[in-house]
C-alpha cells in the first residue's frame, strides 16, 4: 500500500512542478498583453480551466502527503507535508485573492503582484519534487 502512495506522490509531484513552472514563465508574464476588455473574461476562462487540472492533483497530493505520514510516521513524510501546507496556505491566502481581484478588472499591479508572490509556490513545489524524488 505505502509503495502505491509513494507512486502517486512522484506522480503529483511532478505534474504539479511542471504545471506551476508553465503558469509562472508562461502563463502569468502573458497576462500583462491581454486588452483591459477582455481582461475580465480571460481570467475567468484561465482559473476554471487551469482548476480542472490543478484542483484534483493538489487534492491527491495532500490525501496522499497525509496518508503516508499516517503509515510511515517519519521526518522525511512530515516535512512534505509541511510543504504541502505552506502551498495551500499561500495558495488560498495569497493567489486566490489576487485571483478574485484580477478577475474583475486589469490592473498591472496586481499581475505583477501575482507573478512575484507565486515564486513562493514555484520554490516550495520544486524543492518537493526533489526530496520526493530524493526519498523514494
Amino acid at each position: 500500500m505505502i509503495q502505491n502512495l509513494e507512486h502517486v506522490q512522484i506522480f503529483t509531484s511532478i505534474a504539479l512542478v511542471t504545471l506551476i513552472w508553465i503558469i509562472q514563465v508562461v502563463h502569468y508574464p502573458m497576462f500583462k498583453y491581454i486588452s483591459e476588455e477582455q481582461f475580465p473574461s480571460a481570467m475567468r476562462q484561465h482559473q476554471n480551466r487551469i482548476s480542472l487540472i490543478v484542483i484534483p492533483l493538489m487534492i491527491a497530493e495532500l490525501i496522499c502527503t497525509a496518508a503516508i505520514c499516517f503509515l510511515k510516521q517519519d521526518l522525511s513524510s512530515y516535512l512534505l507535508f509541511f510543504i504541502i501546507c505552506l502551498i495551500w496556505i499561500s495558495t488560498f491566502l495569497v493567489q486566490v485573492p489576487i485571483h478574485n481581484s484580477l478577475s474583475n478588472h486589469f490592473k498591472l499591479e496586481k499581475i505583477n503582484e501575482l507573478v512575484k508572490t507565486n515564486w513562493m509556490r514555484t520554490g516550495l513545489w520544486t524543492l518537493k519534487v526533489f526530496l520526493v524524488l530524493f526519498y523514494y
